[in-house]
């Protein structure tokens, strides 16, 4: 038999064992940081106005985009 056969699974794999005492605070300060940032101080951009746009607006300057393009193309 070999020795992987009788090995014990909680003698290689302990995901506590090599953590830091500190490793929780630290992961839920760079979360609060994280959160405070994107949430509150960061200024809106274009992307976010597209976002609150209605979708209808949206595909329908797209298609209306395309389609001067393809009449850009024929031209």
């Amino acid at each position: 038999m070999s020795k992987a056969a009788t090995m014990r699974i909680e003698e290689y794999r302990n995901p506590y064992k090599d953590s830091p005492w500190y490793q929780g605070y630290v992961v839920s300060a760079s979360l609060v940081a994280f959160l405070i940032y994107f949430c509150i101080l960061r200024d809106e951009n274009d992307i976010d106005n597209l976002i609150y746009c209605d979708l209808n607006e949206t595909l329908s300057r797209v298609k209306k985009e395309e389609e001067e393009k393809l009449k850009l193309k024929s031209k």
